[in-house]
Order: C-alpha cells, then structure tokens, then sequence
C-alpha cells in the first residue's frame, strides 16, 4: 500500500523537519540559518549533516544523503515509505483512513509490462546487432576493444534506421 500524494504533502506541511530530525538526533544545534550535527548514517568527526527548516530539507555533504522528513524517517528507522508517513502522520494528528491508501498491484503490472517490453526490445537491438546491417556497429565496438561477452552480458544492440521497427 501507498499514500495519497496529497496527503504527504499534508503531512510534510503539518510537521517540522528540525523537531523530527532533533528528536532522533539530541546533538542537532542551529548554526547561522541552517541546523548541523554528526551524520547518523556514516561515522564521521565533523559534523556534515545539515538541516534546512526553510526548504525542510536534509543533505549530508559526507555521504550525500538527503531528502525530506519522510526520507529521514525511512533511513533512520529502515522502514518503508508507507511506514515513515504514517508514523509522521501521527505525529502531525493527520488521520489515514482507507481513501488515502492506494493499492499499488497496479503499479506492480505496470512495472512488469514495462519490464516486459524493454527486455523485448533489448533483445530485438541485440539480434539486429548480429545482422549484416549491424557490421559496421559490430566493428566499432571491436575498434573501442569492447569484447562480444561484454556485448552479450549488457545486451548491447543496434538499432535499425527505421521509427517503427520494434512494432513490426
């Protein structure tokens, strides 16, 4: 399951990110606009992790984390998106009732169609690669020294001259 998108953004509306990030890190302190403490997500000496309460936002300049209260709550517990937001939504007194689930089966067949066709085409590029209009592609990658395992292995293909030959 899912929430809503209008709901996060209610939810992200209702909290603060410093009270939320301050309560599960007691050594964030403000310094000039921004809030800094040590990263919770890698060891380090001096503090990286900074907090935006105008933008409410988090980025670690150490480790290149950053997000939203949402994605901290997910990083910090290891939960699911799901999980960060409702735990947040609590905080807020922001009710999830059923309307704001959605079930996300139907984003899963999406993936797996996409998944599906893009696998489809993969291998439709890589046999025309083998085709006699595909020789001087072959060649190229011979010339740059890229070996046919490697070819094979990241199902490099070649693409016919043509805007509809994967409908054919």
């Amino acid at each position: 399951m899912t929430i809503a998108k209008e709901k996060i953004s209610q939810i992200l509306s209702r909290i603060d990110i410093v009270e939320i990030i301050g309560g599960y890190l007691p050594g964030l302190r403000k310094l000039g606009k921004n809030y800094k403490t040590l990263c919770p997500f890698h060891s380090e000496k001096t503090p990286s992790f900074t907090v935006n309460a105008e933008k409410q936002m988090f980025f670690c300049f150490g480790c290149q984390t950053g997000g939203d209260a949402i994605t901290f709550v997910m990083k910090i517990e290891n939960v699911t998106f799901a999980e960060a937001a409702k735990k947040l939504a609590d905080k807020a007194g922001i009710l999830i009732d059923e309307n704001d689930l959605k079930d996300i089966s139907k984003t899963d067949a999406e993936k797996a169609k996409l998944k599906k066709a893009t696998s489809a085409a993969a291998a439709f590029f890589s046999k025309y690669l083998k085709t006699s209009a595909g020789e001087k592609a072959v060649k190229y990658l011979e010339s740059r020294g890229i070996k046919e395992e490697t070819v094979r292995n990241f199902q490099i293909g070649f693409s016919p001259d043509s805007k509809d030959a994967l409908l054919k």
